[in-house]
């Protein structure tokens, strides 16, 4: 339980935007199985979030990783802003 409650937040973060893609592909709901399946994604994406994201980042050790996360995480915000805007200009 504890071990569920450290992710929650990256849980929180990742389930909506896998189950709502899955829904777009797919055009329907998923199935019982396929949703099992997102789930096991969810915490999947959820764990390695917080792992790799959240505990280097409360650390206070890592000022170098810090930064590095900052510079990955502006970058990765401004390539999705770059793509949003061809995609709307592109009308696809």
């Amino acid at each position: 339980m504890v071990a569920i409650g450290l992710i929650t937040y990256s849980l929180y973060l990742w389930h909506w935007p896998i189950y709502v893609v899955a829904h777009y592909v797919l055009i329907r709901m998923p199935y019982v199985w396929e949703s099992v399946l997102l789930a096991f994604f969810s915490f999947a994406a959820a764990y390695f979030s917080y792992r790799y994201v959240e505990v280097p980042f409360r650390s206070r050790r890592s000022m170098g990783v810090r930064r590095v996360l900052w510079l990955t995480g502006s970058g990765a915000a401004i390539l999705i802003g770059i793509a949003g805007a061809l995609i709307l200009l592109k009308g696809l």
